[in-house]
């Protein structure tokens, strides 16, 4: 099986978040998690979810609007 590509994220969604600080971690002015996968499209993470610690970022925003905008979603429950 052939590794899989590294996503990509968007113009516009490099325009408006930043960068992770590590691998599980968002600066304290970006909190909200955006995660782009091929099977469920961009999905955006917030720390009430049980799983939040373990998600690993490409992109970070300041709020969930912001990450919408982008082009992110909440994760379906």
């Amino acid at each position: 099986m052939a590794p899989q590509a590294a996503p990509t994220l968007s113009a516009n969604a490099s325009t408006l978040g930043v960068k992770p600080s590590n691998e599980t971690t968002c600066p304290s002015n970006a909190p909200v998690k955006g995660k782009v996968t091929k099977k469920r499209g961009n999905i955006y993470h917030v720390a009430k979810e049980p799983d939040f610690a373990r998600v690993k970022p490409e992109i970070c925003f300041k709020d969930t609007a912001t990450a919408e905008k982008a082009g992110f979603r909440a994760p379906r429950q």
